[in-house]
């Protein structure tokens, strides 16, 4: 991807949906959690948030929250034209 082209609000919550599904199937699988952590680049914290939400909720609890506020109506150009 060009540094230039930006991904998408839904396209960088989908990634980050599977980074922490990745990261809780890995614990499940017997990997230790720091050890998770370190591989994914995110605090230890972060990799224990994971997984009391998954088990509070199973895999739902892991789905990025939507964004709070009225949808923007405007496309990238006219965007850009403000």
């Amino acid at each position: 991807m060009a540094a230039e082209e930006k991904k998408s609000y839904k396209d960088e919550m989908a990634d980050l949906e599977r980074r922490r599904i990745r990261g809780v199937q890995k614990i499940l699988d017997g990997v230790k959690p720091i050890k998770v952590a370190r591989e994914l680049e995110v605090s230890s914290s972060a990799v224990s948030r994971w997984m009391s939400k998954y088990r509070q909720k199973g895999w739902d609890g892991l789905k990025a929250k939507p964004k709070p506020g009225r949808p923007i109506i405007f496309g990238d150009a006219s965007g850009d034209a403000l």
